[in-house]
Formats: C-alpha cells, structure tokens, sequence
C-alpha cells in the first residue's frame, strides 16, 4: 500500500481531529513518512463528525480501497515469460519449462482442453519464477504427423501460459511446441573380400518430393487463409516439388487420399477415403489433379458447433511414374461405388521393387494444414488479408491467443483496464454509502434542533 501510495504522488496519513484547526481536518497527500500508527489506515482513522469540513475525510476512505485495485494491476502487468521456454521431447511425453520475471501465479493448459485436469495446470499459489508442464502422447489431443523426408514423426501441441488467474489477457503466451522423432535405418557388417580388380559401386538416388497442404482463398493462385467465415468459398491445394534437371519429366506420382477434418479436440470427419474419392459432396468435392504432383478442389468453409477452429489433414502417397501403365500417373476412378486405382502390376509387387530405390516410395504420409479460424455467419466483417489480423504469437504460433476453444469462454482485458474498472466500481458504492450517511446525519441534526 505504501509503495503504492508514493505512485500516486507521496503516503497518506491519517485525518486529525476536526476541533483543531480547519485546514488540517482535510487528509492530504505528503511526501513525508506518516506515524507509525497509520500504517493501516482503516474505518477508525476517520471518525464522522456532524460539521461540514469531517464529510470531506469520507472521500479518503475510496481512495484508500481504489489504491490496492491499481497496485494489483501494475503488479500483473510487469510480470512476463523470460526468454523462451524449454522443451524437452522424450519417449513417452513432451515437457515444457518456462521461467518468469515475477512469481508465476496463472495457469498453464493445452489448447482446447482447459476443462482437463490432465492438461491443465495451476499455479496460484506458486511462489517461484517459473512453471512446467508434461504433455503425454496420448493426451490432450497432441498431433502426430508421419513425414518421410526425412523420415519420422512430429508431435506437436498449443501451450498457453496465462499470467492472470481469472481472463485471458494480452499479457498472456501461447506456444507450438513441436518434437520431431528421427527414424534412422543403419545397416552394419563386416566383409573381406579378396580380388584382383576392386569394383566401384555407382549409386544414384533421386531426391524425395516435399509436399504442401494449403487453403487458399480465391482459387489454385490465391493466398494461404488462418481465418474465414462459414460460406466462404476456398480452395484446397496439394502439391509436391523436387528439384529436377533440364526440365526433364518427373519420376513421381502423387496420389491424395484418407483426408479428414477435426477439431483440434476429439470430433473427426471423414471427408476423402482411402481410395482418394470425397464421401460428403457437400463438405468438399472430388479432387482434381492438375499435374503429377498437383491437385485441388473447391469447397465451401465450415465448422464444428461451439468450435473456432478446424485442422485439416491428409495422407499423401508417392509412386515411380516410370512403373505406370504407359508412364501415366494412376488417379482414383470414383464413379459409383468402385474406387480403385490402376496400376501395371500388383500394389505389392511395385512396393517391393521401389524398396530397392527408397522406402518412402509406395508408402503414405501425413500433409497437415494451417489451422483455420472459422467465424459465424454473424460475425462482423472481417479482413481478408491475415497480415491485418491483431495478434499475440510467439515463435511459430501459428493461431490467435483472443480465440480459444473449448467449454471455457475467454474475454480479454488488461489487468490495468480490470483494476480501473474494480475501483470504479468501489468508488461508486462508496459514494452512495457516503450521501446516505450525510443524508442521515443532516435528518439527525434537523430533528434535534426542532426538538430543541
């Protein structure tokens, strides 16, 4: 409190007695110490005297309980996140280490998943500078992504640090934890080979194709959307490249299919099955392939009730174009209920000659797309271009921190802007308090006088 009050200007001291001398019945505001009796100023400090000048020593007593609400708001909001967090990737889990300016007293919690014990943590009552957080695999809806270039698999989630114990704040840190597991295959041996001519072993391995999922807005050529409305009109693109010489014909082909869509949470849809063919025309429609290694197709932008976002991903399978049926690239035939794709020979047979060249080739991986935030229909209007959009991101966040999914619902205000709006609300009471008791005293002293 004291520190508080020399923010305002100096240290208050208690009200003197009204019968001394008029200007000193006033409480001021005075860069000295005040007594030592007046450290915690309280009710008792300023006694009520029926006279004119003591009415003025009540409005001491909301300025006393508007101080502590503005103390606590500059306290919240020097408090922030260190430097960047430390993330451990181990066999089971990912952990998360962070460390504060002040005593960390928020919560921590996985995106989407606030209302879970196992993913949410809190700190209260914590007295140290720092908090951590273990995400287990097979909780709180952690990403696995299967890549194959190189090959391995990538765990990832959304951490959000929150300072204060009750809103989600601007103050506030979310965080893309990703942890990439390298799958290696080593071969080891020992040969002695005697001869009078040592070969040289000439090999040549083409390089793997990386490839992208993206939902643009417009069309094949536009941009890369976080946010849309419900009906809008996008475009889903995947595509691969690789690096080719003289312009030569590729060596790849490239076949989309088991595409789902989720909300970050537990709801999963179905929206392209494994044989490359769309199972809801209305959610999205077939795919068109504009290349070897391209394809798209237009579809209208939807959500899951009560959710803001919806991940996309899709499996991605690659095969030699030179073991095709006339060096064509297979594409799937949905026509009515028979779903196939053709190819020279049997599906075993060619993933077992593309082994010798790599075995990525003829198995399938996961392409995963931005996270997309999804307004209502009755939304406001909202910029198209997402460099506009207000954010709060650190790293490679790639979703806004102002909307969270989940049962919670999150509003967003400034502990500066929340201490404010607490005084004033404190102040109001008081003042009406403080007319009711003048309104009183002045009724009191009127009767007495009519009596007298």
């Amino acid at each position: 409190m004291a520190e508080c009050g020399q923010q305002m200007g100096g240290s208050t001291t208690p009200a003197t007695d009204p019968h001394e001398t008029a200007p000193s019945a006033r409480p001021s505001v005075r860069s000295s110490t005040p007594p030592p009796h007046s450290a915690a100023p309280s009710l008792h400090a300023f006694p009520f005297r029926p006279s004119a000048t003591p009415i003025m020593d009540l409005f001491s007593l909301p300025l006393l309980l508007v101080l502590p609400a503005l103390c606590y708001g500059d306290f919240m909001v020097e408090n922030s996140v260190m430097a960047e967090p430390k993330i451990d990737c181990l066999s089971h889990m990912v952990a998360v280490n962070f460390v504060t300016q002040a005593p960390f007293q928020g919560h921590v919690f996985i995106r989407g998943h606030y209302a879970d014990p196992d993913c949410h943590k809190d700190y209260v009552l914590n007295r140290d500078p720092s908090g951590f957080m273990d995400i287990s695999f097979d909780k709180c809806g952690m990403r696995r992504q299967r890549t194959t270039n190189p090959k391995g698999m990538t765990m990832s989630a959304i951490v959000v640090v929150s300072f204060h114990r009750t809103f989600i704040t601007m103050h506030d840190k979310s965080y893309h934890l990703e942890c990439f597991y390298l799958e290696e295959e080593k071969v080891v041996q020992s040969n002695m080979h005697v001869s009078e001519l040592q070969p040289t072993e000439l090999s040549i391995q083409p390089p793997m194709p990386s490839c992208v999922y993206s939902v643009l807005s417009g069309g094949p050529k536009g941009e890369a959307m976080s946010f849309a409305r419900v009906g809008d009109t996008v475009y889903h693109k995947w595509s691969c490249s690789y690096p080719t010489e003289n312009g030569g014909e590729g060596l790849y082909c490239m076949v989309i299919h088991s595409c789902t869509v989720d909300d970050g949470e537990t709801a999963l849809y179905e929206v392209v099955d494994k044989e490359g063919c769309q199972k809801d025309p209305v959610i999205m429609g077939e795919i068109e392939y504009n290349g070897d290694l391209m394809a798209g197709t237009a579809a209208q932008v939807f959500k899951f009730a009560d959710k803001a976002h919806v991940y996309f991903t899709c499996q991605v399978k690659l095969s030699l174009k030179s073991e095709q049926e006339n060096g064509v690239c297979p594409r799937p035939e949905c026509n009515g209920t028979i779903h196939q794709l053709r190819y020279r020979r049997s599906d075993d047979l060619v993933r077992i000659e593309r082994s010798a060249l790599r075995p990525a080739v003829g198995d399938s991986f996961d392409i995963l797309s931005k996270p997309v935030l999804v307004l209502d229909l009755d939304d406001p209007a909202i910029p198209r271009r997402p460099e506009t959009m207000p954010q709060n991101t650190i790293g490679i966040l790639p979703t806004m921190l102002l909307a969270q999914d989940g049962e919670t619902k999150a509003v967003c205000v400034s502990e500066l802007s929340f201490g404010f709006l607490v005084a004033a609300a404190i102040l109001s009471l008081f003042t009406a308090i403080l007319f009711a008791l003048v309104h009183y005293f002045n009724v009191r002293t009127a009767t007495k006088s009519w009596g007298a």
